[in-house]
């Protein structure tokens, strides 16, 4: 039964990723197609809204491989996977902006939005992880059950990553991104 269940584990783990890489594979495409149009028309002003579109993918994707790799399990959270690919979307809605620097922000006070309502949804999912029982027996080469101590670990670092999310709205907020990235990084 252990195994079964084991199975179903590493099944899920691979659904996620695979949605997750999908997904930011989607977003990195409007951001490059915009990109292309941008340098295509020399706005060199506007190269700076789309290292804030590479940040924010780089950011969310790295938080949900990690997200992944430390909670998900059976069975498969759809209500969560919707929301990444909600995401997704307010991306791919943000990037179509990085050409017109006044209509990023409401797409990216938006996308911040979704942002947040994942985190509300995923300390759902922490909390459950943490009432679950716990045995050596558990832990396998793709998932690891956490412990308290990384689930906190974890909780601030989502919090750190919202914050970095939000503050990548603006381009021109580069001490505070630069400062939520050290925070995130250092804790």
């Amino acid at each position: 039964m252990k195994r079964s269940r084991a199975e179903l584990d590493a099944t899920v783990v691979n659904i996620e990723l695979t949605l997750v890489s999908i997904i930011q594979g989607v977003a990195l495409y409007f951001l490059t197609e915009n990109a292309r149009t941008i340098l295509s028309e020399r706005n060199w002003a506007a190269c700076i809204y789309v290292a804030a579109g590479l940040l924010v993918i780089f950011v969310f994707w790295s938080r949900s491989v990690i997200h992944t790799l430390t909670l998900i399990k059976w069975p498969l959270e759809f209500g969560h996977n919707f929301f990444y690919i909600a995401c997704a979307l307010g991306e791919a809605i943000l990037f179509t902006c990085v050409g017109q620097p006044l209509d990023w922000f409401c797409p990216s006070t938006i996308y911040s939005g979704i942002v947040w309502l994942l985190f509300v949804y995923d300390m759902r999912l922490i909390r459950a992880r943490l009432n679950e029982p716990h045995s050596p027996a558990e832990h396998t080469p793709f998932i690891f059950t956490p412990d308290p101590i990384s689930c906190s670990t974890f909780r601030r670092s989502c919090r750190s990553s919202s914050f970095l999310i939000w503050d990548a709205r603006s381009p021109f907020t580069g001490h505070r991104i630069f400062s939520s990235v050290a925070a995130a990084m250092f804790g």
